[in-house]
Order: C-alpha cells, then sequence, then structure tokens
C-alpha cells in the first residue's frame, strides 16, 4: 500500500519528525543572513549548494529589517525575538514582493529557473520564521492564548510564500523541508492545519518530485482518524493531492486509477454531496499525469462504472482531453452517452436516462469539434448543443464554443458559424455565458453570475472571429466575411484608433472597405490570422488591389515585421492586381459602400429611442433593396439577405412616429390612424415592401432556395394595404423570373396568365419572353410579342427577341415581318427606323447573321463588306472617344478587312499598308481589356496580319504579350510568325527559346 494512516492527531508525523530533528541539529552550519551570498552560491547552475536553514533557538541573531539581514552571529537570543505586529507587517511585505513575480508554472508543467529575488525571498521568509520560533520561546508571542489568530494567519502566509520560492533549481527539498517544519510547529502550539496549509506543503514536495512524502500528506489530510471529518477542497480547479498519488503510483509501477479512485471514496464518505466534483477531480488529475488510458480503462472494466455514472464518463473523458486525445473522449461519449447502444447506468446526471450532464456535453463540443480525425457533418449536433447550453442555466466553456465553431469550419457550415458570431458580438462586453476552458466546475452553475471566475471574451475574439471567416471563405461566402468584419467593427468602437492610423503610411491609397478591415487589425491583438482571412476574402471578392493596401497598412501597423502567414496571401493578391482589375471588383466596392451604410443605420436604429416615420420607413426599404440589388449582382446574394435581416432585427425596438403627410396628420389628430398602435409591426413592413420582397426572392434564387422563394411569393403577394395594381409589380415579375429561369418555362407560363391584365408591364413580357428564347420556342415568342403590342408594352429588348424568332422560323416574308418590328422598335426609341437600325446593327448582326446586311439595305454583296467596314469605324471612334471598350464583333469586322486587304491588295490601292497598320494597332490599344485578345485563333489571324504589313515589332511585341500571359493559349502559327518577324528584323537570337 501506498497510503499511511496517522491515528494521533497531535502527534507530528515520522517525516516531521525526521524534518525537526534535523533543523535541530547544532552542528549544521548556517547559511548567513540574507543579503550575504556564501561563496559556493556563486557557483553555476546546478552546482549551486546552500545548507539547510537552522532552526535552533540557541543562535544568538538580530531581528531582520525588511530586506535586510543582521551580519551579527554573537547576539543575544532575545535580539531575535519580534513582536506579531512586526511579524504581520513583514510577512505582507513578503507577500507583496512575490505578487509582484510571475507565478511558477503548475506542478504537472515543466518546472522554471529559479532566479535571485526568489532566493531571497525564500532566505528572509526563513529568517522570519526563525524569529518567530524564538519569540514564541521567550513568552513574547503566545500563539495558544492571546495571538493564536495572528500566529496561525503568519505561517500559512509563510506556507504560500515558500510554495513559490526555492533557494535554488535543486534545492526545492529544502523548501518542503521547510515547510514540514511550519506544519509541526502548528500541531506543537495547537493551531489548526488548515486545507491550504496541506495544499502548500504539497505543492513544495511536488516541486522536488517527493511524490512519496507528498501522498502521504494527503493521505494523512483525507484520513479522518487524523485530521477529523473535514470536507477537502478538491476540484479540477486544484487536483493537486490526487496528481501526487497518482504520481507516487506511476513510480512505484502501480494501479494509478485506483489509488486515485479509492482517494476519492474516502473523500466522498465524508462528503458525499461532493462526489460528482471528487470524480471530475481525479480524471482531472490523471490527465495531468498522462494516465489517460488507465482512466478509461478503469470506466470500462471497474464495478463502479454503472454506479457512478456519468459522472465518471465526463471524469474520462476529460482524461483524454488533458492528453490531447480528442478521437478517444469522442468515441466514450458516442458509445456511453449519445449513441443508440448507449449502456444502461444506475445513475444518471439530473435524474433522468435521457438528460445529459452539462459539463459531459461540454467536454462533447471539445472533443468532436477538436479532434484530429477528419469527420464531416458533425456541426449540426454541437450546435444542437450549443443551444441547449444558452437556452438552459448551464454555461459554455470558451473551449466549446471553439470546437463548434472547428466542426462548422470542417463542414462548411457558414450559417450556424455566422450565428454564433452575432452571439459573440452582442454580449462581447458582458458575456455571462462563456467560462474559461479550465472552469469546469462552474458550467452547472446558475443564477448569480458573481459565483463564477470573470473571463474576457475579448481576449479569445481574434480567434473566435478567424474562425467564422474562414468557415464563410470555405463555402464561398466571402461578401458574408467582410460583412462580419463590419459587424465587429460597429461594435469594437475605440476612440484611439486614429493614434494608430497615424502610423500607416499607406492609408492614403486605402478604401472604405481597407479602412473597416484595418481597424479591427488595430483593436485585436494578435490579429495575424485575422488578416489572413481578411485577404482571402478580399481576393476571392476580386478585390485584390484592396488586398494589397490592406496588407502594407497591416506591415506598416506591425512597425515593418515581416507577417510570415499573410506573405503568400501578399504575393497572390499582387499577381492578381497586375492584371486588368475585373468588374465583379467594382460591383463589391459599391455594395460595400451601401453595406457601410446601411449597417450603421441599424447599429444606430437598435440602440435610439427616437421615433421612426412612415416616410423614414420607406427610405430605409429602398436602401435595402439597393443594397441587396448590389450584393446579387456582386455575386453575394447572402450578404444581402443577412444585411436586410440585420435591418429587420433593428426595427424591431423602434417606436412610431407621427405621420408626415397632411392626411395621416388629420387623421393621427382625430384619432382614426393605427400608425401609433404598430410597434413592433416596421420589420414586417420593412420586409414586405414590394422593393423589399422582390429583391429577397431574386436573392434566393440566386443562392439555389427556389422553394424559399416561391414560398415568399405566395405567402406574400396579398399582403399589403395598397388596392393598386402596382402594389406588388416587382415582387411579381422577380418570381416570375425566378420559377422560369430555375424551374420550368411552362409553369412561367401558368403563372404568367394568372396575372391580371392591369399588374402585367413592360418587364414582365421581356421576363418571359426570355424564358421562351432560351427554350427555343419561336412560335410562343411571336404570339407573345402581338400581346405586348396590343396591349402598349412594347420593349426594344422583346422587339430584338421576336426578330430572333422571325429569323428563325420557317415564315417565308421574313424581311418584311423584320422590318416592321424595326419599325416599331423605332418607334419606341423616338427615332427613325434607318438610326435605329444603324445603332443596334452589332446586336442584330450577332442574332441575324444572315438578315442584319439586308436590314440595313446593303443588297449589293460587292459593296456590302465595305459599308459594314465604315460602320465599325464610325462605331469605334465614337467607343474611343468615350473611353469605352469597342465590341468584338466590331473589333473582327476591322482586323478581317485588313486580312481581306492583304490577300486583295488589288481591289484596295487607295488604303495604304501604313494605314492598316497603325489602324491594327490603335484598334488593338483600345480592345486591351476585352476577352478576345485570349483568342488563340484571333492571336494567329493578328500575328499574321501584323509581319504581312510589315509590322515585325508590332507582331513580336503581340506574341510575347499573348506567351507571358496566365492561362493562354498561343498555337504554333502565332509563334512561327513571331520567329519569322524576329528574323526578318535581325533579332532572331533574343527570341529562339521563346518561340520554339
Amino acid at each position: 500500500s501506498i497510503r499511511r494512516n496517522f491515528s494521533n492527531r497531535g502527534k507530528p508525523t515520522a517525516t516531521e519528525q525526521h524534518v525537526s530533528k534535523e533543523h535541530t541539529n547544532k552542528h549544521i552550519k548556517s547559511t548567513g543572513r540574507s543579503g550575504q551570498t556564501t561563496k559556493d552560491s556563486q557557483n553555476s547552475r546546478g552546482h549551486q549548494k546552500t545548507s539547510p536553514p537552522n532552526f535552533s533557538t540557541g543562535t544568538n541573531k538580530k531581528p531582520l529589517s525588511r530586506g535586510r539581514s543582521s551580519t551579527n552571529e554573537n547576539r543575544s537570543e532575545l535580539a531575535l525575538t519580534c513582536s506579531v505586529t512586526y511579524a504581520v507587517e513583514e510577512i505582507t511585505a513578503l507577500r507583496d514582493r512575490l505578487s509582484q513575480l510571475s507565478p511558477l508554472t503548475p506542478v504537472w508543467r515543466e518546472a522554471e529557473p529559479i532566479d535571485e529575488c526568489r532566493q531571497s525571498l525564500f532566505r528572509e521568509t526563513v529568517d522570519l520564521l526563525q524569529q518567530i520560533e524564538a519569540s514564541v520561546k521567550n513568552g513574547i508571542i503566545q500563539p495558544s492564548r492571546k495571538h493564536g489568530r495572528e500566529v496561525s494567519h503568519i505561517l500559512g502566509q509563510i506556507l504560500l510564500v515558500l510554495q513559490e520560492t526555492a533557494p535554488s533549481e535543486s534545492g526545492s527539498q529544502i523548501v518542503f523541508r521547510t515547510c514540514c517544519r511550519v506544519l509541526t510547529l502548528l500541531r506543537s502550539w495547537n493551531l489548526d492545519l488548515q486545507a491550504q496549509h496541506y495544499d502548500s506543503a504539497i505543492t513544495a514536495a511536488a516541486r522536488a518530485s517527493l511524490w512519496k512524502e507528498a501522498s502521504e500528506l494527503f493521505w494523512m489530510q483525507i484520513d479522518p482518524d487524523a485530521s477529523g471529518y473535514m470536507p477537502m477542497d478538491v476540484s479540477c480547479r486544484n487536483p493537486i493531492g490526487l496528481y501526487v498519488i497518482a504520481r507516487y503510483a506511476q513510480n512505484i509501477g502501480g494501479s494509478t486509477a485506483e489509488e486515485v479512485m479509492d482517494a476519492v471514496s474516502k473523500m466522498c464518505m465524508v462528503s458525499p454531496t461532493d462526489q460528482d466534483k471528487y470524480i471530475l477531480a481525479a480524471g482531472t488529475a490523471l490527465g495531468l499525469a498522462g494516465e489517460w488510458k488507465a482512466c478509461v480503462d478503469y470506466l470500462k472494466n471497474s464495478y463502479d462504472s454503472k454506479r457512478l455514472g456519468q459522472s465518471l464518463i465526463t471524469s474520462a473523458m476529460y482524461s483524454c482531453i488533458l492528453c490531447d486525445r480528442h478521437d478517444e473522449a469522442a468515441s466514450l461519449f458516442r458509445d456511453l452517452v449519445d449513441g443508440p447502444l448507449r449502456p444502461g447506468l444506475a445513475w444518471q446526471w439530473g435524474g433522468g436516462s435521457d438528460t445529459v450532464d452539462p459539463i459531459c456535453r461540454d467536454l462533447a463540443m471539445r472533443a468532436i469539434g477538436l479532434r484530429d480525425t477528419e469527420v464531416g457533418g458533425e456541426s449540426a449536433r454541437l450546435m444542437q448543443f450549443f443551444r441547449e447550453a444558452r437556452d438552459g442555466d448551464s454555461r459554455l466553456s470558451i473551449d466549446a464554443l471553439t470546437g463548434v465553431l472547428a466542426a462548422c469550419e470542417r463542414d462548411g457550415n457558414f450559417e450556424d458559424a455566422v450565428a454564433i458570431m452575432y452571439i459573440v458580438i452582442g454580449e462581447i462586453k458582458d458575456p455571462k455565458w462563456v467560462i474559461g476552458g479550465n472552469d469546469l466546475e462552474s458550467i452547472r452553475t446558475g443564477g448569480d453570475p458573481e459565483d463564477v471566475a470573470l473571463f474576457s471574451l475579448h481576449e479569445e475574439l481574434g480567434s473566435i472571429f478567424s474562425s467564422v471567416v474562414r468557415t464563410c471563405n470555405t463555402a464561398g461566402r466571402f461578401g458574408l466575411s467582410l460583412l462580419c468584419c463590419r459587424l465587429l467593427d460597429l461594435e469594437l468602437q475605440l476612440e484611439d484608433w486614429s493614434i494608430e492610423l497615424s502610423k500607416v503610411t499607406h492609408q492614403s491609397n486605402a478604401g472604405i472597405l481597407e479602412q473597416t478591415l484595418f481597424q479591427i487589425l488595430c483593436k485585436i491583438p494578435k490579429n495575424e490570422s485575422i488578416l489572413v482571412s481578411m485577404l482571402v476574402a478580399l481576393c476571392g471578392l476580386g478585390c485584390s488591389s484592396n488586398a494589397v493596401h490592406l496588407y502594407e497598412m497591416a506591415r506598416d501597423l506591425n512597425e515593418q515585421q515581416i507577417l510570415s502567414g499573410a506573405d503568400e496571401c501578399y504575393r497572390y493578391a499582387q499577381s492578381l492586381a497586375c492584371k486588368t482589375e475585373t468588374s465583379i471588383e467594382n460591383r463589391y466596392e459599391s455594395a460595400h459602400s451601401h453595406i457601410h451604410r446601411l449597417t450603421a443605420t441599424a447599429w444606430t436604429l437598435e440602440r435610439s429611442v427616437d421615433k421612426i416615420s412612415k416616410k423614414q420607413i420607406e427610405n430605409l426599404a429602398a436602401a435595402t433593396a439597393r443594397t441587396m440589388r448590389c450584393c446579387t449582382d456582386a455575386g453575394q446574394p447572402e450578404t444581402g439577405i443577412y444585411t436586410a435581416d440585420l435591418v429587420k432585427n433593428a426595427l424591431h425596438s423602434c417606436k412610431p412616429g407621427p405621420d408626415s403627410s397632411v392626411k395621416g396628420a388629420v387623421t393621427s389628430f382625430f384619432g382614426f390612424s393605427n400608425w401609433s398602435n404598430d410597434k413592433g409591426k416596421f420589420a414586417d413592413r420593412l420586409m414586405h415592401h414590394d422593393s423589399v420582397l422582390s429583391e429577397t426572392i431574386r436573392a434566393y434564387g440566386s443562392t439555389g432556395w427556389i422553394d424559399e422563394a416561391l414560398d415568399l411569393l405566395v405567402s406574400n403577394t396579398d399582403i399589403g394595404d395598397s388596392a393598386s395594381p402596382e402594389a406588388w409589380m416587382q415582387t411579381t415579375n422577380e418570381g416570375l423570373r425566378t420559377l422560369i429561369a430555375q424551374l420550368d418555362i411552362n409553369e412561367g407560363l401558368i403563372l404568367f396568365r394568372d396575372i391580371d391584365g392591369d399588374k402585367r408591364i413592360s418587364e414582365t413580357f421581356s421576363i418571359v419572353a426570355d424564358g421562351l428564347t432560351k427554350k427555343l420556342q419561336w412560335t410562343e415568342v411571336e404570339d407573345l410579342y402581338q400581346e405586348a403590342l396590343k396591349r402598349g408594352h412594347m420593349t426594344e429588348h422583346l422587339a430584338l427577341l421576336t426578330m430572333k424568332a422571325v429569323a428563325s422560323s420557317n415564315s417565308g416574308v421574313k424581311m418584311r415581318v423584320l422590318r416592321g418590328i424595326a419599325k416599331e422598335a423605332s418607334r419606341v426609341a423616338g427615332i427613325a427606323p434607318i438610326q435605329w437600325l444603324n445603332s443596334r446593327y452589332w446586336y442584330l448582326k450577332k442574332d441575324l447573321p444572315h438578315h442584319a446586311r439586308l436590314l440595313m439595305w446593303w443588297n449589293d454583296s460587292s459593296t456590302s463588306q465595305d459599308e459594314e467596314l465604315e460602320l465599325a469605324l464610325q462605331y469605334f471612334d465614337k467607343r474611343k472617344k468615350g473611353a469605352l471598350t469597342p465590341k468584338d464583333d466590331v473589333i473582327k469586322c476591322i482586323l478581317h478587312a485588313a486580312l481581306r486587304y492583304i490577300h486583295e491588295t488589288d481591289s484596295m490601292e487607295t488604303v495604304q499598308t501604313d494605314e492598316w497598320l497603325n489602324l491594327l494597332s490603335d484598334v488593338l490599344q483600345e480592345a486591351r481589356l476585352s476577352a478576345l485578345r485570349d483568342n488563340p485563333r484571333f492571336i494567329d489571324d493578328v500575328s499574321f496580319a501584323f509581319r504581312a504589313l510589315n509590322g515585325n515589332m508590332e507582331c513580336i511585341d503581340f506574341v510575347v504579350d499573348a506567351i507571358t500571359r496566365d492561362s493562354v493559349v498561343v498555337n504554333e502559327r502565332a509563334k512561327t510568325e513571331a520567329l519569322l518577324a524576329a528574323k526578318e528584323a535581325g533579332i532572331a537570337t533574343k527570341f529562339d527559346s521563346l518561340f520554339q
């Protein structure tokens, strides 16, 4: 047995007797006074020699003043004495000095080197203890009478100081012996031995790796015959006693789990109500000792498993988690608690067979979320646990929250991740529901949050936020990532942000998007993971230049330090920024400007006490619809949906204001208006506004939520207090477009016929015509055109679709019909038919390749190409003056004319070669943003034309530029033309390797 029983409470233990005898030996040399160092104490670390302190009462020493020791060895014994007041002041000063030092690491972690400050504290504490002993011997201090409380306090404080000090790295045993001496004095002076006294001595023994002596002290502490029937303060916060038992069992090859659980059983006999706490402390001790497997084996093989129930399962799970065995902990939860084949237990937490212990549930969220094995589909179950913890009286640890977010990140579950982010942002200043990772007992605590140790959510905000943003990025919801950034920025409003911005030298090029993200980096420490997530989101949206600016601003903020994790993203963003910016970048920047204003408005409304009027609701609905439309156009419809939801939630707390209209003022004055009774309905008014509802349906359709879009259409189109036909026109048209695009044109036609004629507008006919054109139902398109013409809903877009339908049909009088449609279209545009044909020729040529020239009355095939070239040059000059990219058909028309000149020079003698070369160069310069430049066939034709027109250098530059562009395929024909041009220019040797 590794235990020792102590039957005589007032008699010192064998260990204490040995220590007392050693300290009272008169032949041991004194270490001297504090402030002096012996010759041996100046040796190198690991070879320092320190003699044990002399507790002999016959030594003559002078009382120490604070921070100073006596050097006179021959003073009288009375000079060593001190008063109780002096001793209290001295120990208080020592504790204050100790509090200024960083605390030592726990005994289950790697020990730190002891510095000179702690060695000095140790020597002065030993000197103080000697003075107290001398004072007691001379009757100045009377611990058994009037000074008992003060002496007990002083000795307890001495033990607390001793456990945090040691004279050297190898001198921890001296500290333990000194602690044992203090325990002996407490016994001999008939003072109570408290739990903290034992904890200090046990901690000192553990630091010296004296596991046997430490375990003996703890066994004596929990022995009722030696220490009385006193409940033990043992928990997962303070598992030191059970930990030293486990370590001693490890050293002698004993059964660690059984020895620890035997100690738990003994403590439960004294305090049965603390059984759960003691069992959890046992798992903590075994986990810290690395004995997770022994704990699991005890759970599976012990006869007490069914009796202890979920408490023992929870203890084993925590033991595994402390040893980074999350997979094993998750398996225990699945097999014994949550699985369909879980065994029956004699006792369940909460008294029910299906009730899960809050601590067990919390540990399950950690284990499943942070497990090493990549298992998907678990985030939904963990979110259920998260909601149960939020809805009940229990709390949630920060590690469990991290586990839920990790599972969401694995599954790409951005909806739940963003939901958690909303909760964290809303309660960041007062997180009453989240606690520290090792504060497990507080998880079950309900009611007053003051019973729980304070936890700063701001310290973990960086990891939480970066996990949410990574989840959104993984799911491709980059706009939603930046929306979360914007919401966090609103909650972290700091006054000193301008000071941080003054350090940044690249702020002049930063837009509102970069500034919003940069503010978050200023407010959250250790922000590199957040920066990486932001850069990924910006690159995903095509905002590469914004990503480059943000990185440079962050680098200035960190004083030019290299951000290794963000370097790769920065280089990638630079490579994208060197290329042509895409239109989607401008679209999202526009969307973000709307999001920035709308979220600020929602944030203000949520905290405002002012009233809101109907006119303000209308303006807010228009702004919400515009924001949603911009987000959908930028390819981020979910961002618009979430933004609208934020505005909706903000309106729930608003109060109704006065109606600004004359009618509203009159009806309100006479008491006939119900606007003042509509508190809480502003959100419905906003979401049921025609513009907002139509954009919501469009966003749903873009995300693939077709059923939700149609349900929204069916359930809301009858809502409203307006009887005008225009009440739901936008919503109806958007629902029709979604139905046709995502489901079936026949279903769309049914809905179209069900719409009243008065509620059909020109856009309604165009939507149906687009759907019919995609399905090549030309006859239905012509019939729809006739109906629109009859009802006065004719549009140019419908005319172009109808002309395409006529050209694709089998009608024998196509040109007459086409000219008639063109005439009606020109009437709608308000211009002459020939002008309309000239301005729409390139659209017509794309859809009507065989009829466009005939509509222009270019009936002579020998001159039609020249007339088309003249029109192309006019169009090109017009687009050039407007700094606009010409259409691809215009570019190809001019290029084909140049090739025709090369092959038919005799028929085009008036056109000079240099003029064609300059024209072709000018066209390609204006077409640098066109996707036609990457077409391999186009590259072949241009390279041939340049060389044929004696433009060798132009040919070489054009082909080299095409080769150096990424993802561009250059055929051998173009390389051959460039190589021949290089040979003719006499520079072939420079390009042999490139053109081979």
